[in-house]
Formats: C-alpha cells, structure tokens, sequence
C-alpha cells in the first residue's frame, strides 16, 4: 500500500487546522504582529511543520523504495 496519499491527507487536514488555530490566535488577540516574540513564534511554528513535512516525505521516499 502507498503511503503518499495518507501523507498528503495528513498535511491537508492537518494545515486546515493548523491555520483554522493560527487566525483565531491573531483574530482574538492571543497572538499580535507587532510583538517581536509573536512573530517569532509564528515563524517558528511554521518552520517546525515545513521541516516535519520534509523529514517525513524523505522517510516515506526511502522507505518505500
């Protein structure tokens, strides 16, 4: 069985929410552009998922060679 579909399955449902968070953090207050630590925060976070994606995809592509 292929597992690419249930990765990007996993990432599309997963960015949903993960963006659904992000909004309601900035639209709410939570979160705010101008703080310094915000933004390093988000750009963590988003760093964080990009390099997941990346590692898992390789892991996949190794593994199911």
């Amino acid at each position: 069985m292929e597992a690419w579909p249930q990765w990007f399955y996993n990432y599309s449902v997963g960015g949903v929410f993960f963006l659904a968070t992000l909004f309601i953090a900035f639209r709410t207050g939570v979160m705010r552009w101008e703080r310094t630590l915000d933004r390093r925060l988000l750009f963590s976070m988003i760093a964080g998922l990009l390099i997941f994606m990346t590692v898992h995809a390789a892991w996949i592509a190794v593994v199911w060679r």
